[in-house]
């Protein structure tokens, strides 16, 4: 009987782009993994509530900038967790 050569197939492709500009793939990865492992998505959200509160009271809570409070203070308390 005839033996058998195993076949092996091409090895996969590895994009040449990175993530983002600057950052290698694998950088990015921690990143985001580092945030997530220290603190509970619970309290990541209870945090930035609480500095968009303050940024709206710092307006004298002028109504129609509430997203703008939100996205700025998720800005904010990404950019403390991370350090």
């Amino acid at each position: 009987m005839p033996q058998r050569t195993p076949t092996t197939s091409p090895a996969p492709r590895r994009s040449t782009r990175s993530a983002s500009p600057g950052r290698s793939p694998k950088r990015a990865n921690r990143v985001i993994e580092r945030s997530t492992a220290f603190v509970d998505p619970d309290t990541r959200h209870d945090m930035i509530a609480k500095a968009a509160y303050y940024r709206a009271a710092g307006r004298g809570f002028a109504p129609g900038n509430d997203l703008e409070d939100w996205l700025i203070a998720e800005q904010e308390i990404d950019a403390r967790l991370l350090t």
